[in-house]
C-alpha cells in the first residue's frame, strides 16, 4: 500500500508543479484553495480521470508519460481503501502576473496508519 501511495503522492507532483508555477494572473489565493479542493474531492472519489485532468498533455513523472502514470494512478487507487489527501504548509504569493503555490501533499491510506507518503508540490 506504501508503494500506492507513492505512486498517489509522485502524480500529484507531476500535476501541480506545472500548474502552479504558470502565470495565472486571475488566480485569487480562494481560487488557489479551491483548485486543491477540487483535487483532494477526486482522490477521494477514486477518479484516475478526474485527477491527472489537472496536469498538462506532456507531463512527465520520473521519465514517464502522463499516460503510464494514468496506468499506476488507476491501480493504486483501486487497492486504498480509506484514502487521505492533505495539503499543508501551503503558501500563496503573487507578484505581478505571477502567482505562486506552495503546499505540502499526502496521501494515505487511514487504514494503514502510519504508512505515509508525502512530497513538496512547490
Amino acid at each position: 500500500m506504501l508503494i500506492a501511495c507513492g505512486v498517489i503522492v509522485v502524480l500529484l507532483a507531476a500535476v501541480y508543479v506545472p500548474i502552479l508555477t504558470e502565470t495565472q494572473p486571475q488566480m485569487t489565493e480562494k481560487d488557489a484553495n479551491a483548485m486543491l479542493d477540487q483535487l483532494a474531492d477526486a482522490f477521494y472519489r477514486k477518479n484516475a480521470n478526474d485527477v491527472v485532468s489537472f496536469a498538462a498533455d506532456d507531463a512527465k513523472v520520473a521519465g514517464r508519460t502522463l499516460h503510464t502514470m494514468h496506468e499506476y494512478l488507476k491501480r493504486a487507487l483501486a487497492n486504498v481503501r480509506d484514502m487521505d489527501v492533505r495539503f499543508t504548509d501551503t503558501r500563496y504569493s503573487k507578484e505581478g502576473d505571477t502567482v505562486k503555490l506552495d503546499t505540502f501533499a499526502t496521501a494515505s491510506d487511514k487504514q494503514k496508519g502510519s504508512q505515509e507518503a508525502g512530497t513538496p508540490l512547490c
